[in-house]
């Protein structure tokens, strides 16, 4: 709880960054295009899930199914 406000304070995840851009699967076939073109949603949605796997791993966190 934050003082000051009188509300609560929420921290930032913490969470990798990948780029949808990368060389290594930046023009791989994604649709109807390539991952550089369309793969925003897949790199988004990884991002999140190698985040929270991450936290549910490290013990500070709960169980993540899927």
């Amino acid at each position: 709880m934050n003082n000051a406000t009188g509300k609560e304070s929420v921290k930032p995840a913490k969470l990798p960054q990948y780029y949808q851009s990368d060389a290594r699967w930046g023009f791989k076939r994604y649709g109807i295009s390539n991952m550089k073109e369309t793969g925003c949603v897949p790199t988004s949605l990884s991002m999140i899930i190698s985040g929270l796997k991450e936290k549910c791993n490290s013990g500070t966190g709960g169980r993540l199914y899927l």
